[in-house]
């Protein structure tokens, strides 16, 4: 008997089932090994936010903490290398530590404090709030903080509507647009800017400051005589920026005591709009009492409080008592 082999067409149709089917399984291997990138850069995105502007939301059982490069630094970071170290060449920063709060009589248009700064309290006992750039704000990650794509940066781009920086000392492949709002954005495979393609984080002004407008503060008499509304007692707050090598102090005021303030009585300020002044930023400050002639009282331990504010939160309830 003859034994009857398979045809020329046969022999096609097995090699073309074949073929679609190691295509099909490469492409759900690429299509797999594309969403582990994706979700890789993702999850840096998330990394970099917590960074910058601290944990979303309660932590360590219930309580909110402060924490991230603004409530330490007082502003956003330019840069993402800025994230690991505070002793870049073009933008050296001051370490965390304990810092005297600062107080001047004189402030500019942005409420930055001029002219002389003095401690707030006696020198031997100054006030102090920990402030200042900590290390290293990305999880202790190591090398190059690249996106989940490995993207290698090249070169600095302006674009019609802002100025981005994707230099890969600077930013490691990233694409930085400072603002506002504050943009970090992932090119992707292509690594090519494509808008609404690439994946990015958006931190809004709403999101790492806090809006003083309407703020109350009860100024309350504990002494043994009335407080002269001639005095001029306001509340101030106090907050530390991260500049260049010096830091420096912004001053909040709030309205004055328009009367007399009797014994075991109060009086309540407000702040007013912002004006040119910035937003307040996340983080620890110190809210002071003052008086027409500066800090009340200047000879010995003055009127403070240090409060936490946090973005879309109510703003803390604080009263300034003056004891004899």
């Amino acid at each position: 008997m003859k034994t009857r082999g398979f045809t020329l067409i046969e022999l096609l149709l097995v090699v073309a089932i074949l073929s679609a089917t190691a295509l099909a399984a490469f492409g759900l291997v690429s299509e797999d090994r594309a969403q582990i990138r994706i979700d890789d850069t993702r999850n840096r995105l998330n990394i970099l936010r917590r960074a910058i502007v601290g944990i979303d939301g309660p932590a360590y059982g219930g309580e909110v903490r402060l924490s991230g490069f603004v409530a330490d630094n007082g502003r956003l970071p330019a840069s993402i290398a800025e994230l690991r170290s505070n002793n870049l060449e073009s933008s050296p920063m001051l370490s965390q530590l304990a810092r005297s709060v600062k107080f001047s009589g004189n402030t500019d248009t942005t409420c930055v404090q001029t002219g002389t700064l003095d401690d707030v309290g006696p020198a031997a006992a100054a006030i102090t709030l920990t402030k200042g750039h900590r290390g290293d704000y990305l999880s202790g990650a190591s090398g190059a903080f690249r996106d989940g794509w490995g993207n290698v940066g090249t070169e600095t781009d302006i674009s019609e509507t802002s100025t981005f920086d994707e230099t890969d000392d600077v930013n490691f492949g990233w694409t930085f647009m400072p603002g506002p709002p504050l943009q970090i954005a992932s090119n992707g495979l292509d690594n090519l800017p494509d808008g609404e393609k690439d994946a990015r984080t958006t931190i809004a002004e709403a999101d790492w400051t806090v809006d003083l407008t309407g703020w109350k503060v009860t100024i309350r008499n504990r002494t043994s005589a009335s407080l002269s509304a001639l005095s001029d007692l306001q509340a101030a707050l106090l907050v530390f920026r991260n500049t260049g090598t010096n830091g420096e102090w912004l001053r909040y005021s709030s309205g004055k005591c328009d009367t007399d303030i009797a014994v075991d009585e109060s009086c309540i300020v407000t702040f007013p709009g912002p004006g040119a002044c910035p937003g307040v930023p996340i983080g620890r400050h110190l809210l002071v009492l003052l008086s027409a002639s500066g800090v009340y009282p200047s000879s010995t331990a003055p009127v403070t409080v240090p409060l936490d504010f946090f973005p879309g939160v109510q703003l803390p309830n604080a009263t300034l008592e003056v004891r004899p």
